[in-house]
């Protein structure tokens, strides 16, 4: 019998707000990590993106803030800006009864100023970018010295990405009786390096996915130089009849540049990134949702956390979609996530024959589908894609 959220010992407060939010049974990682978190145990949770790990940490952070404090007591590291906003925006929610509540995003492209003078008013908690927090605490305008609890989220991807000089940097500077807590996708001996450094009698929580719940996927790849990525783009929606299609790219220049040309050709199409505004993101995913939109661009770290948040709320009933077709448009840095990247949006969607993901990739990167493939992670079939018509 599934549990509640009444019986994970959360505050009347908290309690409220996850009612107000929809939520009913946690989701199995915060059934397991939130009781370790609020003990002030160090752990480490591994679950797919997209699981409700945000949630497993932010109401154990919530819950033991000491609120007529305006120092920094909580700091969560994100490998991107645009995951840093989705956190801080959903700390923000939870702890919407949380009166006088201060979060910061402390990330780069923005004024290190305004970061600055918010940290200098006072904020309980701060969500940002391993460099340029660590860049605050050297310059002395984050002081680490009230900080009780650390979280590293989505950390195999943080230290896959080169961050982590300035990860272990950080955590050499904060008090040495913090808890520790990092979150990830997969479980690289880089990470089980951190832990036995930077831990101390750490909790493994590992979730696996269900034995019935795997997909049917047929996953290809298709080689292609850059000025024909495009056409292969437009070649595989017109081979691939579908009623929606769901597409990530890794940058937002990217997404912007594709809805600007599909667009221009009459085909409806809308993005889904980190700089949208809540009002905007929930028109985009109600389009998409009626099936109105026919063609959505994500970015590959914005887009699965904005619609997995989506479909946990009731906003996006993914399940409902007959076929969902996603298609990668560009080399994915992190190729041994490839595998728990497409359940990113199908959390809690259900089996279908249909789905397929189609890779594209460039020759030269053959050596690494290679290495991938030898993993178990992909069984790429090849695609040739026709050449394009004259004019």
């Amino acid at each position: 019998m599934e549990s509640d959220f009444s019986s994970l010992s959360l505050s009347p407060e908290l309690l409220a707000v996850v009612g107000e939010l929809g939520y009913v049974h946690p989701t199995p990682i915060q059934r397991e990590s939130v009781p370790v978190l609020l003990a002030g145990k160090d752990l480490v949770g591994q679950s797919k993106t997209g699981s409700g790990k945000t949630a497993a940490f932010a109401l154990p952070i919530l819950q033991r803030l000491d609120l007529s404090n305006r120092s920094v007591q909580a700091l969560v590291l994100c490998p991107t800006r645009e995951l840093s906003t989705q956190v801080a925006r959903e700390i923000r929610g939870l702890g919407r009864r949380h009166a006088g509540l201060g979060v910061v995003e402390l990330v780069g492209g923005q004024s290190a100023r305004a970061q600055k003078d918010a940290l200098g008013r006072g904020v309980h908690v701060a969500v940002g970018t391993p460099g340029r927090v660590l860049d605050l605490l050297q310059k002395r305008a984050l002081a680490p010295g009230v900080i009780a609890t650390v979280v590293l989220d989505e950390a195999d991807r943080m230290l896959d990405m080169g961050f982590g000089t300035e990860v272990e940097a950080i955590l050499r500077t904060l008090p040495q009786t913090r808890q520790t807590a990092l979150f990830s996708a997969t479980f690289p001996d880089t990470i089980a390096e951190m832990s036995q450094k930077y831990q101390r009698d750490a909790v493994r929580v590992t979730i696996d996915e269900a034995a019935g719940s795997a997909l049917k996927i047929r996953e290809l790849k298709l080689a292609s130089s850059p000025n024909e990525k495009f056409h292969a783009l437009c070649w595989l929606l017109n081979e691939n009849p579908h009623e929606s299609a769901l597409i990530f790219c890794n940058f937002k220049a990217t997404v912007v540049d594709l809805v600007r040309r599909f667009a221009k050709a009459g085909v409806s199409a809308d993005r889904l990134d980190g700089d949208l505004e809540q009002f905007h993101r929930d028109q985009v995913l109600a389009r998409f949702r009626n099936q109105s939109l026919r063609l959505l661009f994500a970015t590959d770290v914005a887009g699965p956390h904005v619609i997995s948040r989506a479909e946990s709320s009731l906003e996006l009933p993914i399940r409902s979609l007959d076929v969902l077709r996603l298609l990668e448009c560009q080399v994915l840095q992190l190729l041994a996530q490839m595998s728990h990247f497409v359940g990113v949006v199908l959390f809690h969607s259900r089996p279908v024959g249909g789905l397929d993901r189609i890779t594209r990739r460039r020759p030269r990167n053959s050596e690494d589908l290679v290495r991938v493939e030898r993993l178990g992670v992909l069984r790429l079939a090849g695609v040739i894609l026709p050449e394009a018509r004259a004019r």
